[in-house]
């Protein structure tokens, strides 16, 4: 990621199959916004785990920010989020022990994050 494009899916007529992704060219002038992105693994196995990621606003109620997904072969996943905010962030899987933890990142232009989650089987 380069922070000069943006990229979205969208099921929006007019496109050429069920979901389709679309480039944005993004502002020349520094926008704040924080990558996070890595791989959902199992913690005794490192094997991916497709797992759903809920993210909330901390301080809006937890009022939901968005539902994410990891990839189903490679378990890697990618949120975007506006900086200078708290969110508590709930890892799912089947089979698994979930993982709840909060992030918060200071407004600082573009950054990309590297975060890993290993979960644990379900006993």
């Amino acid at each position: 990621m380069d922070g000069k494009n943006g990229y979205f899916s969208s099921d929006r007529s007019g496109g050429f199959g069920a979901t389709d992704l679309y480039r944005v060219r993004l502002p020349e002038n520094q926008i704040d916004v924080t990558v996070v992105k890595g791989i959902v693994k199992d913690a005794a196995t490192n094997a991916p785990v497709t797992a759903y990621i809920s993210v909330e606003y901390q301080d809006d109620d937890y009022m939901l920010q968005g539902t994410y997904a990891s990839n189903s072969n490679n378990g890697k996943f990618l949120l975007v989020l506006d900086p200078g905010a708290g969110y508590r962030v709930l890892i799912e899987a089947d089979g698994y022990q979930s993982q709840e933890l909060e992030l918060f990142y200071p407004k600082n232009g573009f950054q990309e994050v590297i975060r890993d989650f290993k979960l644990t089987k379900n006993p």
